[in-house]
């Protein structure tokens, strides 16, 4: 898994390197691991990125970005996944 941390934002942006299991699959762990972080955004192996909602590291559930968040994001993004 590759990390990148956003601190403005408290944001983390996790990348699948496709080793073991998926972070979809993952989902409850990650959550737990990054909780204090307001918002886990990842990368799949579909390379779609999302977000994995939770409280206080539970996961709840998956969620789009919005286009907000992507333009929010992108320029970051961009600068740091060369």
């Amino acid at each position: 898994m590759h990390i990148l941390h956003h601190k403005s934002d408290n944001v983390v942006f996790l990348i699948d390197d496709k080793q073991g299991r998926s972070m979809t699959n993952n989902a409850e762990s990650i959550c737990r691991e990054f909780s204090h972080f307001n918002r886990i955004i990842y990368r799949d192996t579909d390379n779609r990125w999302d977000e994995m909602i939770h409280e206080h590291g539970t996961f709840k559930r998956f969620s789009s970005l919005s286009q907000e968040d992507w333009k929010l994001f992108a320029k970051f993004l961009t600068a740091n996944l060369r």
